[in-house]
């Protein structure tokens, strides 16, 4: 594979990590008026004051993703944002980030599996404050460019 080929699949990928993201924080911003006070989700999986119900990570939609990251933006410290996200399923009892993926289909049809890779590492552009979650956009294709080379 070239160099400026390369380089044209890696800008691909950073361009769709920024659009995940814009995505993820255009449904925050469109879900401000909707925040919830914090709760105390029922972790049997079933329905919560917030109207969420606790599920696996792959099974949630991108809304109800948004809404767990305001109800962790908008915990009294992070400790209790953590609890939240491990009430939901995003980390286990030790902390550590779930290993599932969730789908996300692009306007091309092809479908790319996300990643939650962080939480509070990132600023969120609009507010200039910690973004509860952080997801990552996996490779998109993995196959020869050229197939008959």
């Amino acid at each position: 594979m070239s160099r400026g080929r390369a380089s044209a699949i890696i800008g691909l990928i950073i361009s769709l990590i920024f659009v995940a993201v814009g995505v993820i924080a255009i449904t925050f911003v469109l879900n401000l008026g909707d925040r919830t006070p914090e709760v105390e989700p029922q972790p049997d999986g079933g329905d919560d004051p917030a109207g969420l119900t606790v599920r696996a990570f792959s099974d949630y939609t991108w809304d109800e993703l948004a809404q767990i990251s305001a109800l962790m933006e908008s915990a009294s410290n992070e400790g209790a944002a953590r609890e939240i996200a491990r009430e939901y399923g995003l980390i286990d009892t030790q902390g550590n980030l779930t290993t599932a993926t969730h789908q996300l289909e692009l306007d091309n049809g092809l479908t790319v599996d996300v990643r939650l890779v962080g939480m509070f590492h990132d600023t969120a552009a609009k507010t200039g404050e910690p973004a509860a979650l952080t997801f990552m956009v996996s490779p998109i294709d993995v196959r020869r460019v050229n197939p008959t080379a």
